[in-house]
């Protein structure tokens, strides 16, 4: 178990020359503003066709497998997801809600990134109407893996 400050530098040194990412994480949780928009969610319950209000505090499952998918999964590179779920374990008392926000582990160039992959993802999003136009694009412009759907023009 790494306790130390030292130790927990040493991994995040070992963990960016074994993936070649840049090093996105704080040493400690740090109480980051809120970095995802109300519009966001909006385009995400329009894009998704997910029924109920996306300005209710718990959202739809999928709205949080949207946000590792297209954010920590994808965009950051495949070590960040599983580093963020390690550090960020989940409250005792079920519902899989994690401790915290997963950004609250990053460091400052990891929120400049995330908002910038936020902004990008919103712009795409506003120019869609389904959900598959929206990956597809996502591949085309940023690289995201796409499943193709071979019985679609």
């Amino acid at each position: 178990m790494l306790d130390k400050p030292r130790d927990r530098q040493k991994e995040q040194l070992i963990t960016q020359l074994i993936s070649g990412a840049e090093i996105v994480f704080s040493d400690e949780a740090e109480n980051h503003p809120s970095q995802y928009p109300q519009l966001l969610y909006s385009e995400i319950y329009r894009v998704f066709k997910i029924n109920g209000d996306p300005k209710e505090w718990r959202k739809d499952k999928k709205v949080a497998d949207f946000t590792n998918e297209f954010f920590y999964g994808c965009r950051f590179g495949k070590d960040v997801l599983p580093t963020l779920r390690d550090r960020n374990k989940y409250l005792s008392y079920g519902f899989c809600i994690g401790a915290r926000k997963h950004y609250h582990y990053f460091n400052d160039k990891g929120i400049y990134m995330l908002k910038t992959f936020i902004d990008q993802t919103i712009e795409v999003l506003e120019s869609c109407t389904e959900e598959y136009e929206f990956r597809k694009k996502m591949f085309e412009q940023y690289q995201v893996p796409l499943q193709k759907d071979l019985f679609r023009n």
